[in-house]
Protein backbone atom coordinates (compact mmCIF):
# COMPACT_ATOMS: atom_id res chain seq x y z
CA UNK A 1 0.00 0.00 0.00
CA UNK A 2 3.01 2.13 0.88
CA UNK A 3 4.22 2.00 -2.52
CA UNK A 4 0.96 3.39 -4.52
CA UNK A 5 0.20 5.54 -1.69
CA UNK A 6 3.18 7.68 -2.46
CA UNK A 7 3.06 7.39 -6.23
CA UNK A 8 -0.62 8.51 -5.80
CA UNK A 9 0.63 11.21 -3.74
CA UNK A 10 3.31 12.56 -5.97
CA UNK A 11 0.64 12.41 -8.97
CA UNK A 12 -2.01 14.35 -6.81
CA UNK A 13 -4.04 11.34 -7.83
CA UNK A 14 -7.42 11.78 -6.03
CA UNK A 15 -9.35 9.35 -7.45
CA UNK A 16 -6.57 6.84 -6.41
CA UNK A 17 -6.27 8.21 -3.10
CA UNK A 18 -9.84 7.83 -2.77
CA UNK A 19 -9.64 4.14 -3.19
CA UNK A 20 -6.45 3.46 -1.77
CA UNK A 21 -7.75 5.03 1.72
CA UNK A 22 -11.14 3.15 1.79
CA UNK A 23 -9.92 -0.22 0.33
CA UNK A 24 -7.32 0.31 3.63
CA UNK A 25 -10.43 1.08 5.84
CA UNK A 26 -12.48 -1.64 4.97
CA UNK A 27 -9.61 -3.72 5.76
CA UNK A 28 -9.11 -2.68 8.93
CA UNK A 29 -12.58 -2.91 9.36
CA UNK A 30 -13.05 -6.27 8.90
CA UNK A 31 -9.74 -6.40 11.27
CA UNK A 32 -11.59 -4.97 14.09
CA UNK A 33 -9.55 -1.87 14.14
CA UNK A 34 -12.98 0.99 14.46
CA UNK A 35 -10.03 3.63 15.06
CA UNK A 36 -7.90 2.81 12.49
CA UNK A 37 -10.79 2.61 9.69
CA UNK A 38 -12.51 5.79 10.57
CA UNK A 39 -9.34 7.60 10.54
CA UNK A 40 -8.72 6.31 6.76
CA UNK A 41 -12.35 6.94 5.93
CA UNK A 42 -11.96 10.26 6.80
CA UNK A 43 -8.80 10.59 4.19
CA UNK A 44 -10.59 9.05 1.69
CA UNK A 45 -13.03 11.42 2.52
CA UNK A 46 -11.40 14.13 2.04
CA UNK A 47 -10.03 13.35 -0.88
CA UNK A 48 -13.49 12.90 -2.69
CA UNK A 49 -14.61 16.16 -1.50
CA UNK A 50 -12.04 17.63 -3.46
CA UNK A 51 -12.39 15.80 -6.53
CA UNK A 52 -16.06 16.51 -6.10
CA UNK A 53 -16.42 12.92 -6.33
CA UNK A 54 -20.02 11.05 -5.44
CA UNK A 55 -18.35 8.61 -3.31
CA UNK A 56 -18.35 11.58 -0.39
CA UNK A 57 -21.65 11.12 0.24
CA UNK A 58 -21.19 7.61 1.04
CA UNK A 59 -17.86 7.88 2.67
CA UNK A 60 -19.02 11.16 5.50
CA UNK A 61 -22.07 8.14 5.63
CA UNK A 62 -20.02 5.59 7.34
CA UNK A 63 -18.33 8.29 9.40
CA UNK A 64 -21.75 9.17 10.88
CA UNK A 65 -22.39 5.60 11.16
CA UNK A 66 -18.89 5.71 13.50
CA UNK A 67 -19.97 8.67 15.20
CA UNK A 68 -17.04 10.20 13.61
CA UNK A 69 -19.73 12.69 11.54
CA UNK A 70 -22.35 14.66 12.88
Amino acid sequence: MENKLHEAIQRQDLELLTKIYTDAANASEQRGDIDEASFLLTQAYVCALQQGADTAVKLRSRLIDKGRES
